[in-house]
């Protein structure tokens, strides 16, 4: 009776222990063990490799490709065998792989392949597995780090394309998410070091164009000027055929005007606005909305250039410098009369000193400040 009530006790362990052993290799693993030894000799590498070949043609592709890399680290191997290693490591790597990245998908597994003495082409495919899936879990900068690991690693790698679509994919998505972390720091803002990373180490990829566009969008959102104007700049530089392009060769002047917060302004910068506003005008006509923008910004643009002129020649007469005053009442009076903006026509005529009826057309040309 004892033998039987002991057996009654020991007998649903054993049960246990039974349903439980399929999944033995996945625990192993997952405390950080798979349960195959940590070398082989040279004698043990033929009959580790038909194991793997047996795991694979089974479904185990992880656990045969443990054994192969494990494999793989045997010194003294014959040349046939050591390549018959590497052609079945590749060929359970490419399943293994997939099966990562399928409905059970691990992207930490994957990620991890980087860290592996694996060969180069393994390891790159699995790493850019493993960021796209992060991206596909909204995890964007974890994915960009695991891109710039790999980089760091593998400057030259094969699956530059692919690595240039995850990181495009991460920096314009979390670009256009207007979270914020603790309610204070706008997630938007990491999409920054992203982009940039992106149009400087995959300037072929063809999304640069929206990730120029993107950095101008969010440094103009930050007040970060210069480095917005940078932004556009480079985008009509490399990407000139863009679709963008022309909504940036718009901005440029704008931004420079939104740089100008002194009430003197700073002429230089006012004129190349100017510049870039007739040169956008007249490649591209005053109609449509990006146009109508281009018109506003230019009337700013006459508007300032009159006061800045204005307040100068203000100078020029209290130094009781009639040239100089002339001079700038003569340009404030010419660009008030281009805007037909008549308040400005008469402040410009009476700094110049005379009736706006007979304001002389040879007034003094040349700045007083070259002279």
């Amino acid at each position: 009776m004892k033998r039987l009530s002991d057996l009654h006790r020991v007998l649903p362990a054993l049960c246990l222990a039974l349903v439980l052993l399929p999944a033995c290799s996945s625990l192993s693993r997952a405390f950080g063990g798979t349960g195959l030894p940590g070398s082989y000799t040279v004698d043990e590498v033929p009959g580790a490799v038909s194991a793997a070949e047996a795991d694979l043609a089974a479904g185990r592709p992880e656990l045969a490709f443990d054994r192969l890399r494990v494999a793989r680290e045997t010194r003294g191997l014959d040349p046939a065998l050591r390549d018959e290693v590497r052609v079945l490591l590749e060929q359970t790597s490419d399943e293994l792989i997939s099966e990562l990245s399928g409905d059970d998908a691990d992207a930490d597994r994957l990620a991890s392949f980087l860290d592996m003495e694996l060969p180069r082409q393994i390891a790159v495919t699995a790493a850019v597995r493993a960021a796209a899936l992060r991206v596909a879990e909204g995890e964007h900068r974890q994915a960009f780090k695991l891109i710039q690991r790999l980089d760091e690693k593998y400057p030259t790698h094969h699956e530059r394309a692919a690595a240039g679509a995850v990181l495009a994919e991460a920096g314009l998505t979390l670009a256009s998410d207007d979270g914020h972390f603790l309610g204070l720091f706008a997630k938007r803002d990491n999409a920054k070091p992203i982009l940039s990373y992106l149009t400087i180490y995959y300037p072929s990829e063809p999304r640069c164009d929206q990730a120029y566009a993107t950095l101008a969008a969010l440094d103009e959102e930050n007040g970060l000027w210069a480095d917005a104007i940078m932004a556009h700049e480079d985008l009509l530089l490399w990407h000139s055929d863009s679709h963008l392009a022309q909504a940036s060769q718009a901005r440029i002047p704008h931004l420079r005007l939104a740089a100008l917060s002194s009430p003197e302004y700073d002429q230089r910068e006012l004129i190349w606005a100017r510049n870039d506003l007739e040169i956008f005008l007249a490649d591209f006509g005053p109609e449509g909305d990006t146009a109508a923008g281009a018109l506003n910004d230019l009337d700013d643009t006459l508007r300032r250039l009159v006061e800045s002129d204005l307040s100068i020649a203000s100078f020029y007469r209290r130094v009781d410098n009639s040239y100089g005053r002339q001079y700038h009442a003569r340009r404030a009076l010419d660009n008030a009369r281009e805007l037909s903006a008549g308040d400005l026509i008469r402040r410009a005529t009476e700094m110049f000193g005379e009736t706006s009826d007979t304001v002389d057309d040879s007034a003094p040309g040349k700045d007083p400040k070259t002279e």
